[in-house]
């Protein structure tokens, strides 16, 4: 007969309810952040774009 490793105070405690861990599509960012960062990008992106052909063009 196997016996629990448990020790009494534990047997009688009541089992705590473990919350469950956020997955990534329950995090939930405000919409706006993902437009300004996508924007911001862009933007950052167009102008090394616009160096890179204006030096080209000079050279």
């Amino acid at each position: 007969m196997a016996t629990s490793m448990r020790t009494p105070a534990e047997r009688q405690a009541p089992a705590r309810s473990i919350r469950p861990r956020a997955r990534a599509e329950d995090i939930q960012a405000p919409k706006g952040t993902v437009l300004v960062t996508f924007l911001y990008l862009l933007a950052i992106a167009a102008m090394w774009g616009f160096m890179y052909l204006t030096l080209l063009r000079s050279a």
